[in-house]
C-alpha cells in the first residue's frame, strides 16, 4: 500500500466517536437518492443521527457503505442496530444504551446482548442465511472475509456457557483489557479531562466545561454513565464488546467518552413544552443532565431509524480504507472485483468483493454522491486518502466529500492548511479535482464558536507559541465542481501545464511529503511539535507516485519530459539527505503504476546480468521489470519489541534495505537502496515450484495470533530487478526501523545506529524469497486511472478553449489562469483580423465573457474556481486568431469583487441547488422558549454566538469608525440585530423586520420569524420566518397588512444597495434549504433559468412554488392571525442563520483582540481591514507617518483624504 508501515503492537479501539454527530445528506437536495461511503465509519452516530434530522426521511433511498478496520467496530455497530429494528415497542432503549455505551452490563443487558449476538452469528452462517434473515434485506457484507469476522466477534459475545475455570479466565481478560486502557488514560490524561466535549456542548460550551469534565471522570471510574453509582449492581460484569479477542492487541482509547457524539446543549439550552427531543421530566441542574440529553437523543434516533429502515441499506466491509477505495476504482475502471490489494497492511488476505453484488448488475454502489472520510487524514495522510477516494465521488454538482481533522493545535490554520495538502491549498485542491467550496466562499452556516473558545483555552494556558496545546478541529466541504454560472458550463477541462512549471510543483511537493527527511531543516526549527510530527510520516514513494499516476490523466502537459525533470531534481535534491537511496523504490512504483517509463529500469536486467544470480532470479525465463520480495524474520529477532512500554515503543516504521554487504553506503564500493512499502504478516511459509522458475510462489498460512504467537514475521516488498541482479553474491537485505528521532531515542541503544532488526544474504533461498507478484496475489496492486468527464477541447462553434495554469515562481503555487480562445469560424476570425473591440465582462466569478465587436453572442471562458476579471490582461493575436485572457485568483478573503458570491446557489434541471448551506429539516429541530419570563437571562449565549459571525478583519471595521465596513461585515450585523432584537436580548423585542435601503425605495423584503430553533449539525440556532419580497403587483392587496406594522410593529433593519443585493442572492437559499414542498413545472425559476429572478426593487426574487404554504402551528407573534392572513399567501418560509466566517481562511475574533486594539498591535489595512497584502504578501506602513498600515496602493491613495488629516513625518 502507497503509505508507510508500522509496528502495529500499540493500537487504539475507537468504538465510539469524539466528535459531534454530523447529517450525512445534509448537503443533497431532497430530490437526490444518496449514495454514501464512509472510511473509517466509527460508531452509528452519523447514521442514525441522518436518519433523523433527513431533510427528505420518507422520500430519499439511503445506501450507505461502511468502511472501519477493525471488525470489532462493525460488529458492534450492526449488533446496536438490529437491537434497535427489534425493539418495535421501544421498551428496550435503556438496555441497547448499556450495551453499546457500558463498560460493565447487569444481568438483563448482558443476556439481552448474548442472546442478539448468538442470533447473528446463527444468522451469519453462510452469506446466503444472512441473506434469507431478518436483516438480510437492511444489511449487507461487502465480501466472505468482512462476514467471517464480524462472526467470530459475535461469537465472542454470545459466550454464555462457560465452565468455571473458562469464565474466570473470560473473565480476567476482559479485566487486564480494562486494567490497560484505565493505565494509559492515567498516564494519557492524568487527573485532567480531555476539552472535546466543548465541541459537543456547543454553542452553549461556556456553560458546560465542567459539567463535560465531571462525565467523562464518572464514566472512568463506574464504566457507566448511569446516575447514582450507589444503584449500580454488585453483580455486573465487563462487556466483551470493548475488549480485544485474543488475537487483537488493541487498547480502548484514553478518550473514550458516550456523550462526546451528541448534540448537548439541548441539556441547557430552554425549549418549549412542544419542542422536540424535550428531555422527559424536564432538565437537571447537575452534571448528568448532560446524560439525560444523550439518552433522549439515542431514544429519538433510535425510533426514526426504525421507521425510515425500509429507505435504507447499510453495507460492510473490515479492511484498510486505502486498499478499498483502490478496489472500488480497479472495480470501475475494469469490472474485476480483485485487484490485488491486501486487506491491510498485516494481513495475506487480499480484498475479493462479492462479485454478484459489485459487478455491472449488482446493487452495490462503487462510485458515491457523499464521501466522509471522517479523521482518516490524521492517521494515513491527507494526500493517500485523496487520492484513493477523491475518483469514487461522482462528478456532478450535487456530490459532495468532507474530510475531518482532529490534531495537536497549531498557532496559524492557514499554514496548517498548506501543510496538510503538502503545497499551496488552493494549488494542490486543484491538481487532486476538488474544489474547497467554503475556502472559495469564505462564507458557512456551520459555526466554529467552539474551536474559537478551544484556540481561547490554548492562550489562557500560558502555552509558549509553537507548542500543542490540545486539538484543533477542521471539517473540509470539498465539490468536484464549483457551481455557478452556465449549466452548460459546468464540465471539468483539463488543466494544462508548462512542463517545467509543473515539474517545479511537483518537486515542491515532494520536498513537503519527506520533510521528516530533510534534517536540516528538522534541526533549524527544533522542537516537540517538529519531534512529534517526523516521528509518524504518512508518506513513502508509492505515496507520491500514487499522486503522480492521480494527476497524470488530469493535465495536459509533455509528460515525459515534465517526469525526466522531477526524476533528476530529486536525484539532485541534497536537502532530504536520504533521498537518493529512496531513489528506485521510487522508481519500482512509478514502473508499476504506469506513471512513466525509466529506460535505467532494464539496463540491469539484461541476460548477462541475469547470469549472476543462477540459483535464482537469473534462471527466470522472462525477466520482469519489478519482481516482489519476502523476508523471513525470525521470531526470536523481534521479541525484544514485546518488552517495551507502549509509551516507549509508540508506532514506529519499518522499512527494508538492499546493499552491499562488507562496506559502509558511503564508503567506496558502499551502496544501499531503501524500501519503505513494505507489507507484515505473521505465518508458516511454503513455496511453490523452484526459485529458478518463473512460476516461484509463495504460499503462507497466516498465524491469527500474530504479535501473540509463535510464527516468524514476514516481509514483503516490491523491488527494480536490477537492484537484485546487481552484486547478489555481495549482497544483503535487512529489515529495521525507520529512524526518526522517537525511534533513534528508543532502538538506537538494542539496534545500533542504522536501527537494523534482521539482515541475511540476498542468495540465502530459506529467508529471501522471489516471486513475480506478492504472496497470494494474481499481479501487483491496481492503482487506477482517474478519468472524470472532461470537456472535449476540440473545434466547436468556431472556437477552441484550453485553460492553462499560471504559476507563482516564488511560491511554486498556482496563482491564476490563462484562458486561451482559439477562432476557426471565418466570421470570427475575419472580425478579428479587422481590429474589432475584445470586451471582457465577468457573468460570475467563474466565467468570463469575451466579446467581439458587433458579435451578439460572447465567447464564454468559464476556469475551475473564481477568478478576478478587474486585474486580467488580454493578449491578442489577430493574425494567428487568438485570444488569451491572464487572469488572477479572486480575493477569497475579503472577496471584493463578488461579496454575493457566499452561498451559490445553481438550477440542475430547472429545479435550485444550494452549493454550501446545509439542507434542514426543520420540523425535527428543537424550538427554543424565547417567551418565558427568564428566557433573556437564559439565552445569554446566543450574543456571543451570533458574534462569533465576524472574523477577526470584519471585527475590527465594526468597531472602528475610520474602517469602512464591506458589504458582508454590514449584512451580518444586520442578521446579528435581527436576532438580538427577536429575542429582545438587545433593542424592543419583535418579530417583524424590513430590509430599509432609504437611499432606494424603503423597506424591500420583510422578514416575519415565527419561532427560534436549535440548529443540532451545526452548532448554530435558525429563525423560521416567512420570507415577503415586496411586489409592484401585491401591493394593493398587502395595504391592511402594511398599515397594522405601524408604530413599532416593525423593526427597520437599515441597509444599503450593496448590502441588499447579499439579501437578495442569500434569501432563496435560506428558502431551498427547508423546503418540504416541490417546484411546479411552471416555476419561475425554470422558465426565466435565474436564481434570484431579479435584483431590482418591487420585482420578484423567489419564484411563487411555496408561497403559502406553512404548517398549522406557524403564527407570528404581534401579528394578528386576519393580517397574516393577507401576507401569508405572498410569503415563503426560510431558515435565516447566523453566517460565519471560514476559520481556516481568516482568523476568527478572539477575546485578545480586544487588548490588542486598545494596545494598537493589531496590524490591519487602515482602509478595509485586512491584515494580509496582495498575493498573501506582508502590509505595508504608510511612508511619511510610519504608523497606519495597507494593504495595497489602491486602499492607500482611497484612504489618503481622511489619513492626511492625522498623517504628520515621521522624526524616525
Amino acid at each position: 500500500m502507497p503509505r508507510p508501515t508500522a509496528i502495529n503492537l500499540v493500537t487504539f479501539f475507537y468504538p465510539i466517536g469524539n466528535t459531534p454527530c454530523v447529517c450525512l445528506t445534509q448537503d443533497l437536495p431532497p430530490e437526490d437518492d444518496a449514495r454514501i461511503l464512509l472510511l473509517g465509519c466509527g460508531d452509528i452516530r452519523n447514521i442514525l443521527f441522518t436518519a433523523y434530522a433527513d431533510a427528505a426521511p420518507l422520500t430519499r433511498s439511503t445506501d450507505i457503505t461502511c468502511c472501519d478496520h477493525e471488525g470489532a467496530i462493525i460488529a458492534r455497530n450492526v449488533l446496536a442496530l438490529t437491537l434497535m429494528l427489534d425493539d418495535v415497542s421501544d421498551q428496550q432503549h435503556s438496555s441497547i444504551w448499556q450495551i453499546y455505551y457500558h463498560f460493565y452490563l447487569d444481568d438483563k443487558s448482558l443476556r439481552l446482548l448474548q442472546v442478539q449476538a448468538k442470533k447473528l452469528s446463527h444468522l451469519a452462517g453462510t452469506i446466503e442465511s444472512w441473506k434469507a434473515g431478518a436483516y438480510g434485506k437492511l444489511m449487507a457484507f461487502c465480501d466472505e472475509d468482512t462476514r467471517t469476522m464480524v462472526k467470530q466477534h459475535w461469537d465472542e459475545y454470545a459466550v454464555s456457557d462457560l465452565s468455571k475455570n473458562e469464565q474466570v479466565k473470560h473473565d480476567n481478560r476482559l479485566k487486564a483489557s480494562f486494567e490497560a486502557a484505565q493505565k494509559m488514560k492515567r498516564d494519557r490524561v492524568g487527573s485532567s479531562f480531555p476539552l472535546t466535549g466543548l465541541r459537543s456542548t456547543a454553542p452553549v460550551s461556556l456553560h458546560a466545561t465542567t459539567d463535560t469534565g465531571k462525565i467523562y471522570a464518572h464514566y472512568w471510574k463506574h464504566g457507566s454513565t448511569d446516575r447514582n453509582p450507589t444503584l449500580l449492581p454488585k453483580n455486573r460484569r465487563l462487556s466483551p464488546t470493548f475488549a480485544p479477542m485474543e488475537t487483537e492487541t488493541f487498547t480502548l482509547h484514553y478518550g473514550t467518552d458516550p456523550q462526546l457524539g451528541f448534540p448537548l446543549a439541548t441539556a441547557y439550552i430552554p425549549f418549549t413544552k412542544e419542542s422536540p427531543l424535550l428531555t422527559e421530566g424536564g432538565t437537571k441542574s447537575d452534571f448528568h443532565r448532560i446524560t439525560d440529553a444523550a439518552r433522549t437523543h439515542f431514544q429519538a434516533w433510535a425510533k426514526s431509524f426504525r421507521k425510515s429502515a425500509e429507505k435504507f441499506t447499510l453495507r460492510f466491509f473490515v479492511g484498510d480504507a486505502i486498499g478499498f477505495c483502490h478496489t472500488l476504482q480497479h472495480i470501475n475502471s475494469s469490472g474485476n472485483v480483485n485487484g490485488n490489494w491486501y486487506r491491510t497492511k498485516y494481513t495475506i488476505q487480499t480484498i475479493d468483493l462479492y462479485p454478484e453484488d459489485y459487478n455491472s448488475s449488482g446493487s452495490a454502489h462503487s462510485v458515491f454522491n457523499v464521501i466522509d472520510t471522517s479523521n482518516l487524514l490524521d492517521h494515513l495522510g491527507s494526500l493517500n486518502v485523496l487520492v484513493a477516494a477523491a475518483p469514487l465521488l461522482e462528478r456532478g454538482v450535487a456530490s459532495i466529500m468532507y474530510t475531518e481533522s482532529l490534531v495537536a493545535r497549531e498557532t496559524n490554520r492557514k499554514d496548517y492548511m498548506d501543510k496538510l495538502l503538502c503545497g499551496s491549498f488552493p494549488t494542490m485542491a486543484l491538481l487532486l479535482g476538488l474544489v474547497p467550496i467554503e475556502y472559495w466562499t469564505g462564507a458557512t452556516a456551520v459555526s466554529n464558536a467552539a474551536e474559537s473558545m478551544l484556540d481561547i483555552s490554548a492562550s489562557v494556558a500560558g502555552v509558549p507559541e509553537g507548542v500543542s496545546q490540545g486539538q484543533m478541529y477542521c471539517r473540509i466541504v470539498w465539490k468536484p465542481v464549483l457551481a455557478c454560472g452556465d449549466p452548460s458550463d459546468i464540465m471539468e477541462r483539463k488543466l494544462h501545464f508548462d512542463a517545467k512549471d509543473l515539474a517545479n510543483l511537483i518537486h515542491h511537493t515532494y520536498r513537503a511529503m519527506f520533510e521528516h527527511e530533510d534534517h536540516m531543516k528538522t534541526l533549524a526549527s527544533l522542537s516537540m511539535r517538529t519531534i512529534r510530527v517526523n516521528s509518524c510520516p504518512y508518506y513513502n514513494r508509492g505515496s507520491l507516485a500514487a499522486f503522480l499516476r492521480f494527476i497524470k490523466p488530469r493535465v495536459v502537459t509533455d509528460w515525459d519530459s515534465m517526469m525526466e525533470l522531477v526524476l533528476d531534481r530529486i536525484a539532485g535534491d541534497g536537502s532530504i539527505m536520504m533521498g537518493l537511496s529512496y531513489y528506485n523504490d521510487l522508481c519500482a512504483h512509478v514502473s508499476l503504476m504506469q506513471v512513466h517509463d525509466i529506460p535505467g529500469l532494464s539496463v540491469g536486467c539484461q541476460p548477462s546480468d541475469a547470469a549472476k544470480f543462477k540459483n535464482g532470479l537469473g534462471a527466470w525465463k522472462s525477466l520482469p521489470t519489478v519482481v516482489c520480495m519476502t523476508l523471513v524474520v525470525p521470531r526470536a529477532k523481534i521479541e525484544f519489541i514485546r518488552k517495551l512500554t507502549p509509551n516507549q515503543l509508540g508506532s514506529p516504521n519499518v522499512l527494508c534495505t538492499i546493499q552491499a554487504a562488507s562496506a559502509s553506503q558511503f564508503s567506496i564500493g558502499g551502496w544501499q537502496e531503501i524500501f519503505a512499502d513494505v507489507h507484515l504478516t505473521f505465518g508458516e511459509l511454503t513455496t511453490e515450484a523452484e526459485a529458478t522458475d518463473d512460476e516461484h510462489k509463495v504460499l503462507i498460512k497466516e498465524d491469527p495470533l500474530g504479535w501473540k504467537g509463535k510464527c516468524p514475521l514476514l516481509v514483503t516488498f516490491n523491488v527494480p530487478s536490477w537492484v537484485v541482479l546487481r552484486d547478489p553474491s555481495k549482497t544483503v537485505v535487512t529489515f529495521g526501523v525507520q529512524s526518526t528521532p522517537q525511534s533513534v531515542g528508543t532502538f538506537m541503544k538494542s539496534l545500533g545506529l542504522t536501527l537494523t532488526i534482521d539482515t541475511t544474504k540476498l542468495q540465502d533461498n530459506n529467508t529471501v524469497h522471489i516471486t513475480k507478484f506478492p504472496p497470494h496475489c494474481a499481479g501487483f496492486a491496481s492503482i487506477s486511472t482517474f478519468s472524470p468527464m472532461f470537456k472535449d477541447e476540440e473545434t466547436k462553434n468556431g472556437f477552441k478553449i484550453t485553460i492553462s495554469a499560471n504559476i507563482e515562481q516564488s511560491t511554486r503555487s498556482i496563482c491564476g489562469f490563462t484562458g486561451r480562445l482559439d477562432l476557426h469560424a471565418e466570421n470570427l476570425t475575419a472580425t478579428l483580423k479587422a481590429g474589432c473591440k475584445v470586451v471582457l465582462t465577468q457573468l460570475s466569478p467563474t466565467t468570463i465573457a469575451v466579446t467581439l465587436e458587433n458579435h451578439l453572442l460572447p465567447l464564454k471562458l468559464t476556469f475551475p474556481v473564481p477568478v478576478q476579471s478587474s486585474k486580467s490582461r488580454t493578449r491578442i493575436a489577430r493574425k494567428s486568431s487568438h485570444i488569451e485572457v491572464i487572469v488572477p485568483f479572486a480575493d477569497h478573503v475579503s472577496n471584493q469583487d463578488f461579496t454575493n458570491f457566499m452561498f451559490p446557489l445553481f438550477l440542475r434541471n430547472h429545479i435550485p441547488m444550494i452549493s454550501n448551506m446545509p439542507y434542514l429539516n426543520l420540523g425535527c429541530l428543537p424550538i427554543i422558549d424565547t417567551t418565558s419570563k427568564t428566557s433573556t437571562k437564559s439565552l445569554e449565549w446566543l450574543t456571543s454566538l451570533i458574534s462569533h459571525q465576524f472574523s477577526a478583519r470584519e471585527r475590527l471595521q465594526r468597531d472602528t469608525e475610520s474602517i469602512e465596513a464591506d458589504p458582508r461585515t454590514n449584512f451580518k450585523d444586520s442578521i446579528f440585530s435581527i436576532f438580538m432584537h427577536y429575542t429582545g436580548i438587545q433593542g424592543a423585542k419583535c418579530s417583524v423586520f424590513g430590509l430599509n435601503d432609504a437611499e432606494h425605495g424603503g423597506v424591500q423584503i420583510i422578514l416575519l420569524v415565527s419561532r427560534m430553533l436549535l440548529d443540532m449539525a451545526s452548532h448554530t440556532v435558525v429563525l423560521d420566518c416567512a420570507v415577503l419580497p415586496l411586489t409592484h403587483e401585491m401591493m394593493g392587496e398587502l395595504v391592511p397588512f402594511l398599515g397594522s406594522l405601524g408604530s413599532g410593529g416593525m423593526v427597520m433593519i437599515k441597509v444599503n444597495q450593496e448590502e441588499m443585493k447579499i439579501w437578495r442572492e442569500v434569501l432563496p437559499a435560506m428558502v431551498e434549504r427547508c423546503r418540504v414542498w416541490k417546484h411546479i413545472p411552471s416555476c419561475a425559476y425554470k422558465t426565466s433559468g435565474k436564481i434570484p429572478l431579479s435584483a431590482q426593487n418591487g420585482v420578484a426574487l423567489i419564484c411563487s412554488c411555496g408561497a403559502g404554504k406553512y404548517p398549522d402551528n406557524f403564527s407570528i407573534t404581534g401579528v394578528a392571525k386576519s393580517n397574516w392572513a393577507m401576507a401569508r399567501k405572498f410569503a415563503t418560509r426560510a431558515a435565516l442563520s447566523p453566517i460565519f466566517a471560514v476559520n481556516y481562511v481568516e482568523r476568527p475574533f478572539q477575546l485578545r483582540d480586544l487588548l490588542e486594539k486598545d494596545e494598537m498591535k493589531i496590524l490591519v489595512c487602515r482602509k478595509c481591514g485586512k491584515d494580509y497584502g496582495g498575493g498573501g504578501k506582508a502590509l505595508s506602513k504608510c511612508a511619511r507617518c510610519l504608523v497606519v498600515w495597507y494593504c495595497s496602493p489602491e486602499c492607500q491613495r482611497a484612504d489618503w483624504k481622511e489619513h492626511k488629516k492625522t498623517c504628520k513625518a515621521s522624526e524616525a
